[in-house]
């Protein structure tokens, strides 16, 4: 998404709040996909100035204040100035299962917005990779088949084929 769409997005959604001015931020991506880089955004319209930047998490610890990241492996703060507001964006570097049920908070001047991802009804996806998946064939005739994933969610749906029929649901998920 360009950087203007998501402006208009912002400026929309803030000029729904009649005069009142306020801050906000979105996840900007979706699905999130664990392992992958997720984008967040915190926007403050109709504000030229300098103020006070800060993204914080659930234990009030700082992952960013203004362009600066307190651990440069896990986040990258991108701040923008426009002419109709400022965007502070955060990335979370390969999110992981800690990411999850985090609130994150957006701080600008003295307004913040607080939200947690979860509650966001934020899709999650976790597919598994070829190093969580176990295969097993103990039979010379394939009667005894094992598959195991390890790492997956949402927890996967399981089907046997032989040839393009399906094949009965009695085995064991």
């Amino acid at each position: 998404m360009d950087i203007l769409r998501l402006l208009l997005l912002f400026i929309t959604a803030a000029k729904g709040y009649g005069s009142e001015i306020t801050c906000s931020w979105q996840l900007l991506t979706k699905p999130v996909y664990f392992g992958q880089d997720v984008l967040m955004s915190c926007f403050r319209p109709y504000f030229k100035g300098e103020m006070y930047l800060a993204w914080l998490n659930k234990t009030a610890d700082y992952i960013a204040r203004r362009n600066i990241s307190s651990n440069e492996t896990k986040y990258e703060v991108k701040l923008n100035y426009t002419e109709v507001g400022i965007l502070y964006t955060l990335t979370i570097k390969s999110f992981d299962s800690d990411d999850v049920n985090t609130t994150y908070k957006c701080y600008m001047g003295f307004e913040s917005y607080l939200a947690n991802l979860v509650e966001m009804n934020t899709t999650f996806l976790y597919p598994p990779r070829s190093e969580d998946i176990t295969f097993i064939d103990r039979s010379e005739k394939n009667e005894l088949i094992q598959v195991a994933i390890w790492k997956a969610y949402p927890k996967p749906a399981c089907h046997i084929f032989v040839g393009v029929s399906k094949y009965p649901n009695e085995f064991k998920q």
